[in-house]
């Protein structure tokens, strides 16, 4: 089985500087998108995904989309100032920056009870480095818009929490009875059925004996080496903390 689940996501961060302050903020965050370049002068988290094989990040490129909420407090501009603004303080207004990835995770299966396995596959997010001196993550929701029913699987829980400076998002998966046997013991059932049925043939049909016999082999060995290579794919879509 691959050690890996493939995952779509959306990835939504909030977070406020105090450091910012805020011009006209409009009640629609939508009014208040920012453009590329103050995308790239406003401080971003340096966020990871720590149980990937690169340990990808975070990328605030052209298909990022960063706004800032309007909370409704503010401050007039001083008469000494140019311009006659409202001032919203980067402290109690946040960015959100919301960015589509596609990301593959390591997920170890553990196949002792196989076919009545449960697997637990985690999307850990951390921050980069030593960034989590100065930034605290804290999960906020998931929710899932994919398909319950998964091709071996299907999605029996899903949840978010923070495990020390980690925020993990864990799937539990269990495996669908139904299709596992109609697809591995069912098949194999009967192909052994007509081997060994073989045995009771009279003598004049040796040749008949051998080529079933090696016909119910090479199919088993197929079904055995396919069933190991195996990928889990969870689409999941609007993860957002």
């Amino acid at each position: 089985v691959d050690s890996n689940f493939s995952c779509q996501l959306k990835l939504q961060l909030i977070w406020f500087d105090q450091r910012l302050t805020y011009n006209n903020l409009k009640k629609d965050s939508n009014y208040n998108t920012l453009s590329e370049e103050e995308r790239n002068k406003v401080w971003t988290p340096k966020i990871i995904f720590s149980n990937t094989e690169k340990m990808d990040g975070l990328k605030n490129d052209e298909r990022a989309h960063a706004t800032i909420l309007d909370n409704g407090n503010f401050l007039i501009a001083s008469d000494d100032s140019l311009d006659n603004a409202f001032l919203y303080k980067g402290s109690e207004n946040p960015i959100t920056l919301t960015r589509a990835y596609k990301v593959d995770f390591i997920c170890n299966f553990d196949m002792m009870w196989y076919p009545f396995d449960t697997q637990h596959c985690f999307m850990n997010i951390s921050m980069e480095g030593n960034s989590d001196i100065f930034v605290d993550l804290v999960p906020g929701y998931i929710e899932y818009k994919g398909p319950i029913d998964l091709a071996q699987y299907y999605i029996r829980s899903k949840d978010i929490q923070r495990e020390d400076i980690t925020v993990a998002i864990r799937f539990s998966l269990g495996r669908r009875l139904l299709s596992t046997f109609l697809t591995t013991y069912v098949p194999t059932l009967l192909l052994n059925i007509i081997a060994l049925s073989t045995n009771y043939f009279k003598d004049f049909f040796f040749e008949a004996v051998v080529s079933v016999n090696l016909t119910a082999m090479l199919v088993l060995a197929t079904m055995f080496i396919g069933g190991k290579h195996t990928q889990i794919k969870i689409h999941c879509n609007n993860c957002a903390l």
